[in-house]
């Protein structure tokens, strides 16, 4: 509790090579009116999966943030889903986005 969180990484992995998460994989379903089921997959072991939706017509997601991902989202028509792995001692992935 004493030590600065991003102290107590470096110091945690100072001897190892770092590294980038691996993109999460995403794979889609149709669904009713027009709408997608969306999955996502950790492709690094251990990983965490975060994601936020893109709402019709937005460029860039909203303020809210990144939600944690526990199971399939579903997307209605215009919306994006974009995903994120995170493991501890990597950094994060590069970001993916899949749209409907």
């Amino acid at each position: 509790g004493l030590v600065p969180e991003p102290e107590l990484y470096r110091r945690m992995f100072e001897n190892e090579d770092g590294g980038v998460t691996a993109a999460p994989l995403l794979t889609k379903r149709s669904g009713p009116g027009g709408s997608l089921t969306v999955a996502v997959e950790a492709r690094t072991e251990g990983a965490s999966l975060a994601y936020r939706i893109v709402p019709r017509g937005a460029e860039t997601p909203p303020r809210e943030g990144w939600l944690l991902y526990t199971g399939e989202v579903r997307l209605e028509p215009g919306e994006s889903l974009e995903a994120v792995a995170s493991r501890l001692g990597l950094a994060d992935s590069p970001a993916v986005r899949l749209g409907n």
